[in-house]
């Protein structure tokens, strides 16, 4: 019975083992046919670009191997070996050439230049087999296959150096089975057609090694600032190790990770007898000491420049025009960018926030203390210069002017004032500077704003509270206001990206935006309204001197803002011109530079815990913001304002580049501010007797009263009648009319 059941058992196992053969064999075939039909459809494409590929190869080799075995001098750009396309220039406004992009270009390495050890260790790492196959490694690409097979990815690694040429100058380097069996093809072809010396020659100055280098003579210098011939061993390592990936092996952003693979490739340099392990040992010291913090010694850009004279300007425009070129078509279509920026505008202001940013440096032993700096044309939004940091560098590329979004301090008080100045407040209204105390919601304690130097002074008039930056007067004008309100409606000034908190506590400045996001709302202000978004791209002209339509890069039409009228925006704008006036928060740095009331409007302000120092300053042509500040968030030394280092920054760049008669101006009068005139004597709004008077008055002035003296009467000019019409009335004055309210401060009315 058992015997009769272990038969049974034998035979259903034999049909099962047969019946997965027959599976095994079938899915061979119908997968043989598949990639046989696949195969043979790239095949036909290899086919039809085989003989233009080859006239392609040939070029290549008259340019790498003829050439550099003649010794000839021959500087090539492997991006664009076969043409001389131009570079991509950009311009400033006054036609100044800015910036240049094109990736440099170095002279070809002929083979036998390249050193033996070198040369070994290109081959361990990359293709021992080199001089062995004929194109392709049938071994290791049957290998990776199954792997491909099992994890359904394409799976890396199994390429020769013949095959990576291929891809290099034949494929976009998709990871598709298309590109691997053309690569194939196209490498059996090479092969047949070039020696193995040849080839490598190619290669070697082909092949990618990060940071926008291509070639071992452009890495070389790049990273070493050196020739190819004059590196060392740990060098050849260090550029060996970023061929797999170089953005996991970069020595610039990954040291940690190309340090593995250096000593990976020392190690194995040593036990294949290329090296002895003491040369290793000291090598891998070596790199400890000299190449672990190398991106502190690099100076580039994000793409190869050839002329890089405002590099905040040229990298922020790179990334702007990314959205709408392709990088290479950036880099090498011969345009010409016409930009809004004045480069002597950048060579100012780089200079004064360079100095600004290392005297706190050198106070804190900190690097960590940065600076940004940004103008812009207030007629149009146009960018007229930008400083993102204290220097340009690998370590230093984070543009802060744009980038670095930070809590405003003071300087977002004008803005509420603004919307004050609509609920029919002007600057001598009266309004009390106290201890105010607000709810804060369920669960929450009152909250009371403190003043900066923790003082009340009662009542005051609006003027003053904005010129000397008091704090309780600001919340409780945001109160009255209303919150809701005013988060709505100061999006049309700082756009989407800034952060508006909902609380009571933007009047102290919690808000947070930008550097160019903040000098952009205050061209809004010197508009009386009207806002243009800011731009840096003016025009570009393609290599044919056609102008390219650009209007997607950025909307210029200009924007009326909503709920707000010019009177408002004069009063704001009037009564920051007094904070560069004695008694403002701006005066002393004013006083040593030069400049006299009435100058520029500004406003300064400083973050809590003294963070963030800011200064804005404007005029009816130019806007001005500088930041100072640590990337970390440390407190700025000696309870720092930006009253102080920032509007120095500012005010020193100001005098610089603005012409010496406009440097002192009014600004305009709105059609609903009526004129009136003050008496010098009485400092009130002038009656019909009053001869000295001015336009404009600089001190407190009672608004329910005229001049009540008589100067013809004081002259002897009118001894019979205490008035000009010979009565009484009124005592000789000549009421104002009462649909007007007096503005003293600025010696206007208002309807």
């Amino acid at each position: 019975m058992k015997n009769r059941m272990s038969e049974s058992k034998k035979k259903f196992l034999k049909k099962l083992f047969l019946i997965i053969f027959l599976i095994i064999i079938f899915v061979i075939v119908v997968g043989g046919l598949i990639v046989g039909y696949y195969v043979g459809g790239i095949y036909k494409d290899w086919l039809s670009r085989k003989d233009a590929s080859m006239e392609m190869m040939e070029e290549y080799y008259n340019l790498i191997v003829v050439q550099g075995n003649e010794k000839k001098i021959r500087y090539f750009n492997p991006l664009n070996p076969f043409g001389n396309s131009p570079p991509t220039r950009i311009y400033d406004r006054n036609n100044i050439l800015i910036g240049e992009y094109m990736p440099p270009a170095y002279e070809v390495v002929n083979i036998e230049d390249i050193n033996v050890l070198l040369e070994n260790m290109l081959l361990l790492m990359e293709d021992q087999k080199f001089y062995k196959h004929s194109g392709v490694n049938y071994i290791r690409t049957t290998y990776l296959a199954v792997q491909m097979l099992v994890s359904g990815r394409i799976v890396g690694g199994g390429s020769t150096i013949t095959q990576q040429l291929a891809k290099l100058l034949f494929t976009k380097s998709e990871k598709t089975f298309e590109r691997k069996v053309f690569e194939m093809f196209m490498a059996h072809e090479i092969e047949r057609n070039y020696t193995k010396r040849e080839i490598l020659a190619m290669y070697f100055n082909t092949v990618y090694l990060g940071d926008g280098n291509y070639g071992f003579e452009a890495a070389s210098n790049y990273y070493f600032d050196k020739l190819l011939k004059d590196c060392r061993l740990v060098e050849y390592a260090i550029l060996i190790s970023m061929l797999p990936n170089p953005t996991y092996y970069s020595i610039i952003n990954n040291p940690e990770n190309n340090r593995k693979k250096v000593a990976q490739i020392l190690s194995r340099m040593a036990s294949h007898n290329f090296i002895d392990k003491d040369t290793a040992k000291a090598e891998l010291v070596l790199f400890d000491e000299n190449y672990s913090n190398l991106k502190d010694k690099v100076n580039a850009s994000q793409l190869g420049m050839t002329v890089n004279r405002t590099p905040y300007v040229n990298e922020y425009v790179r990334q702007h025009l990314l959205e709408f070129f392709e990088e290479d078509q950036l880099a090498l279509s011969g345009l010409k960018i016409y930009t809004t920026v004045s480069e002597r505008d950048y060579r100012v202001s780089d200079a004064i926030m360079k100095k600004h940013i290392r005297e706190i440096q050198s106070t804190t032993g900190d690097t960590s203390f940065q600076g940004a700096f940004v103008s812009v044309d207030v007629k149009t939004g146009g960018i007229i210069t930008m400083i993102g940091g204290g220097g340009y560098t690998l370590n230093n590329q984070f543009n802060r002017a744009t980038q670095a979004r930070r809590p405003v301090g003071s300087v977002i008080k004008p803005f509420i004032y603004l919307y004050a100045f609509e609920t029919g407040l002007h600057p001598f209204s009266l309004v009390v500077d106290t201890n105010y105390t607000y709810p804060q919601g369920m669960g929450k304690p009152p909250w009371s704003p403190r003043n900066y130097n923790r003082r009340y002074s009662g009542e005051i008039t609006v003027e003053t509270a904005l010129v000397k930056s008091i704090n309780t007067v600001a919340v409780k004008l945001l109160y009255d206001i209303g919150l809701g309100f005013f988060i709505k409606n100061s999006t049309e000034f700082f756009g989407d990206n800034a952060y508006i908190p909902n609380a009571l506590s933007i009047g102290l400045g919690t808000l947070e935006t930008t550097p160019l996001s903040l000098a952009s709302a205050n061209t809004v202000l010197a508009n009386y309204g009207v806002h243009f978004s800011p731009y840096i791209v003016e025009t570009i002209i393609d290599d044919n001197d056609n102008e390219l339509d650009i209007s997607s890069l950025v909307d210029r039409t200009p924007r009326l803002i909503d709920s707000t009228s010019p009177a408002s925006y004069y009063y704001v704008n009037a009564t920051l011109q007094k904070v560069l006036a004695p008694g403002g928060t701006g005066a002393s740095s004013a006083r040593s530079i030069g400049i006299s009331y009435p100058s520029f409007s500004a406003k300064t302000g400083t973050s809590s815990d003294h963070k963030d120092t800011w200064f804005s300053v404007y005029s009816p042509d130019i806007s001005v913001v500088a930041w100072l500040g640590s990337d970390k968030n440390h407190t700025l030394p000696n309870n720092a304002t930006g009253g102080v280092n920032t509007a120095l920054a500012s005010l020193e760049y100001l005098v610089a580049v603005t012409p010496a008669d406009k440097l002192n101006f009014l600004w305009d009068v709105p059609d609903d501010i009526k004129v009136v005139e003050i008496c010098v004597v009485s400092k009130l709004p002038r009656n019909y007797t009053c001869e000295d008077v001015e336009s404009l008055s600089t001190g407190d002035i009672d608004i329910t009263s005229q001049c009540g003296i008589d100067h013809l009467k004081s002259l002897n000019l009118n001894d019979d009648s205490d008035s000009i019409d010979g009565s009484n009335e009124n005592n000789g004055i000549v009421m104002l009319e009462e649909e007007y309210i007096v503005d003293p401060t600025l010696g206007k009315l208002r309807n």
